[in-house]
């Protein structure tokens, strides 16, 4: 019977993974479909937020009034989309894949820096001229990391985290541990912004028009 059980528990996590794959895939299709109808855009003034955080498009463009913002996974293809209203409201497709999956902006520099957010990665390029690699949220700079370092095996890697207040969960702070937690896997360093509940575009002011 217990041989029965375990046969059981891997054929249904074997089909649980082929069906996540099959709506990565579908979301995906979407993505591509929905990037090519957006608009691309080159001013910080033809959006909304993009002029309230005082940063540039650097790739992003315009669907349906909100920012999109391109997904890419470590073989450089469109798999997500971030969807930014003018009001900084964000939104993933649905079912689209996120883990280890990034936005690039900039070219190939001697540093690469990995953070959270877009205006956090926007905000980091234009300060300091170095590829910025966006993760979307604390919980994907690890994965995100042992791309980036794949990729780049050479490169000097910063992450670059959130000044988080502390939780329960994280009593130094999400975004402090997360990025330790990426920068120590694999062999990088870490930058935080010194007051607590800032992040590097607080710190740096978007103010690059």
């Amino acid at each position: 019977m217990p041989h029965t059980n375990v046969k059981q528990i891997n054929e249904a996590r074997i089909l649980r993974q082929k069906e996540q794959l099959q709506r990565h895939a579908a979301a995906a299709e979407k993505a591509r479909y929905i990037w090519n109808q957006s608009k691309p855009i080159t001013e910080q003034s033809e959006h909304a937020y993009l002029l309230n955080k005082r940063i540039h498009p650097h790739g992003a463009r315009i669907y349906k009034g909100a920012l999109v913002i391109a997904i890419h996974n470590e073989a450089d293809q469109l798999v997500n989309l971030q969807f930014i209203s003018p009001e900084g409201v964000k939104r993933f497709l649905t079912s689209g894949r996120k883990r280890g999956c990034f936005h690039i902006i900039g070219d190939i520099s001697d540093k690469i820096l990995i953070c959270e957010g877009f205006v956090t990665g926007a905000s980091l390029f234009e300060e300091s001229g170095q590829r910025v690699v966006v993760g979307f949220d604390a919980g994907n700079l690890l994965p995100v990391a042992k791309n980036v370092r794949e990729l780049s095996p050479d490169a000097e890697i910063i992450i670059c985290g959130d000044n988080d207040l502390p939780t329960k969960e994280y009593p130094l702070g999400i975004g402090q541990t997360k990025a330790r937690e990426a920068a120590l896997a694999i062999g990088g360093k870490v930058l935080i912004p010194t007051e607590p509940g800032m992040d590097w575009n607080d710190v740096i002011g978007g103010d690059h028009a």
